[in-house]
């Protein structure tokens, strides 16, 4: 949940163009968050984070993974499937 200061409004977290491009992927296949983890051996919790906007950046490691799993190249992780 976002900090929230006295007297400021909560701030909500927007998916950047990697977590909407993963989650587009991932409902392609028709795959729950659960499944795409165990594909891609990255732990469900990172899934939701990244699909949600709360984490928007992913490891080397992470990119390999996910771009095995997705049979895509690791810079089409930043794009929106066709």
């Amino acid at each position: 949940m976002a900090k929230v200061h006295a007297g400021s409004t909560p701030k909500r977290t927007t998916p950047s163009l990697l977590g909407k491009s993963i989650k587009a992927r991932r409902l392609a296949c028709r795959w729950s968050q659960s499944e795409l983890a165990r594909r891609s051996n990255i732990d469900p919790t990172a899934i939701c984070r990244l699909e949600s906007g709360q984490r928007r950046t992913i490891s080397y490691r992470t990119a390999i993974d996910l771009s095995t799993v997705f049979n895509c190249r690791i810079d089409d992780l930043h794009k929106m499937p066709e």
